[in-house]
């Protein structure tokens, strides 16, 4: 704890109080007792199937239950972008947390999920979730993207996306710096996937709303990579959603591979020669899983299944995956599919992997596939009908993103300087009074291109259809009455090019401006005269920038979340 307190300033009274009591109470116990209490439960209810199956269809051990039925620990992962990363590390550290021994943003803690040792620890990590620093997220869910090798200037398809908190992954697994399409077909889960882009401020995010199964086309050559984290019947998730030990029954997993399938075949069409396709889900039936990748493999001749390489992951419960499975005897109408494999022949399902509801992880299943066709060949759903004369689709509709024209770069630099104008120049988007920065991916992969939509019809370049996108980039800017302000999402990548539009203080002013003490506006802005509108002011030492607004006083533009991470990376003992 003292050496939290030396990084980051913090009292003594803070980092060798309240919080470490409470550590101290209840570090290392996982709440056992919860778990054995819900597994005598699920014994005695004869409503419940999910055990028998588990025990004599899939042939689980006679440990599986106790597992099973045991709360998860609580796991976040650092966002490795933000300025504060190495801060959120000590941190965690202080509450005795530890990397994960194969993929170290992410963090597992000395307690259950949503069982924090107390309400001011709990209030800690949900403001560094809340505020970008850090995301909550199960361990095994952050595995499809480790293994999957995305780089920067790619363009990736996350085809099920929301929550969110893989795509966020992966954007920053590429520094942010390739273009990740976030597709949610459900109009109200997308808005939940939008709000996780702008908790974290990456520009790489494309929010999209379609049926997966039938997404519209890519501009050619296709997808580097399409993750498909699939929607399932979640029986690897006993864990942390015990209520799936009642509402599972055996026919739900052959809804989910017509399903599933289908969401496949489609991402399949849509990744170019060498592309790669990640296929995960929470399930551990393999109906869901074996039997989806053995479908997909045989309708598409040009995937071949890669191994995972299970080296770095010694420290997890996991094994290669199943050749061959029982299913349910209660099973209605099942496809040969789900049953059995139907190929004669091809790479080994062994080359899959599980991972089984042990230690610091729920059930998880992840395949690896690529396609086999020439490195960089059009994707076999994108390859042009070879008619000539096509007629231009329409250009883009009225709500989406668009680019700034000229008179926007006009009046950013007039506002903020020819560096944030020039920053912007190629990047920059607009929708209403919302200004956005992309990536140079998004702009020259997607927008940019002229896009076969199929049906004989070509759409023009400067526009994103056919992709339905309800959100691009991160919000940099909004038009109010006196001016553009900065928008504090967008700041993380936008600041660096303010610098000279920044007022740096020194961190007790900071401090003070923080804790809504009465300050002296003109004395912090140097100017006898301060104009109504928008200021950003820097932090002496530090990399923190703080937007404000100026109308007779000064307005800090940081909801309380912010202000109170400020105040705790500051080195403020005043928590709320």
């Amino acid at each position: 704890m003292a050496g939290w307190a030396r990084t980051l300033h913090l009292s003594p009274q803070l980092s060798e109080g309240v919080i470490a009591q409470d550590l101290r109470v209840r570090k290392g116990t996982m709440t056992t007792d919860e778990g054995a209490r819900r597994l005598e439960e699920i014994q005695k209810d004869p409503g419940v199937s999910l055990l028998d199956w588990g025990m004599d269809v899939l042939g689980l051990p006679s440990s599986w239950p106790v597992m099973a039925c045991e709360r998860l620990p609580e796991t976040i992962r650092v966002q490795r972008l933000h300025s504060d990363v190495n801060e959120v590390r000590n941190i965690l550290s202080s509450f005795g947390a530890q990397p994960l021994p194969w993929y170290g943003d992410g963090w597992v803690l000395p307690w259950a999920r949503q069982r924090p040792p107390s309400e001011k620890v709990g209030e800690i990590l949900r403001r560094l979730h809340h505020t970008g620093r850090a995301t909550l997220q199960e361990a095994a869910s952050m595995l499809p993207q480790y293994c999957s090798d995305q780089r920067p200037g790619q363009v990736i398809l996350d085809l099920c996306a929301a929550p969110g908190s893989k795509t966020t992954q992966i954007a920053e697994l590429t520094d942010d710096e390739a273009v990740v399409i976030a597709n949610e077909p459900n109009r109200g889960r997308s808005n939940m996937l939008a709000t996780n882009r702008s908790r974290v401020g990456h520009r790489s995010v494309i929010v999209t709303s379609s049926d997966g199964r039938h997404y519209p086309r890519l501009p050619a050559p296709g997808a580097d990579a399409v993750l498909v984290d699939a929607p399932c019947t979640g029986t690897g998730t006993t864990r942390k959603n015990p209520n799936v030990w009642w509402t599972w029954k055996p026919n739900m997993a052959v809804r989910m591979h017509r399903l599933q399938v289908d969401l496949m075949v489609r991402a399949a069409h849509l990744i170019k020669g060498g592309g790669r396709l990640m296929y995960s889900t929470c399930s551990l039936d393999p109906i869901e899983n074996e039997a989806v990748v053995a479908e997909v493999l045989r309708r598409c001749a040009w995937l071949d299944l890669e191994p995972i390489d299970r080296t770095t992951l010694s420290d997890v419960a996991c094994a290669g995956g199943m050749e061959e499975w029982s299913v349910s005897p209660k099973l209605r109408n099942p496809p040969p599919s789900a049953i059995m494999d139907q190929r004669a022949d091809g790479a080994s399902l062994s080359r899959t992997l599980r991972l089984w509801q042990d230690g610091n992880h729920g059930g998880f299943f992840v395949a690896s596939l690529v396609s086999t066709d020439e490195s960089g060949a059009t994707a076999r759903g994108l390859i042009p009908s070879g008619v000539d004369e096509r007629p231009i689709g329409s250009g883009p509709t009225p709500f989406e993103p668009r680019p700034l024209e000229q008179e926007d770069y006009a009046r950013l630099a007039k506002e903020w300087g020819d560096v944030a104008s020039g920053a912007l120049a190629e990047l920059g988007m607009k929708r209403g009074k919302r200004w956005f920065a992309v990536t140079d991916t998004a702009r020259t992969s997607i927008h940019d291109c002229v896009t076969d939509g199929g049906k004989g019809v070509l759409h023009p370049s400067q526009a994103w259809a056919p992709l339905r996108v309800e959100h691009a980039g991160v919000t940099v800017f909004k038009e109010e009455k006196y001016g553009l302000r900065p928008v504090r999402e967008g700041l993380r990548w936008m600041a660096r090019h303010l610098v000279d539009r920044t007022t740096v203080v020194p961190l007790e002013t900071a401090m003070m401006l923080l804790q809504e003490t009465q300050v002296d506006i003109t004395e912090i802005l140097g100017d006898s005269q301060v104009k109504t509108g928008s200021y950003l002011i820097g932090v002496e030492g530090t990399g923190h920038v703080i937007p404000v607004f100026v109308n007779q006083r000064l307005s800090l533009m940081v909801d309380e979340d912010e202000r109170q991470m400020l105040l705790l990376m500051l080195g403020s003992e005043h928590l709320a």
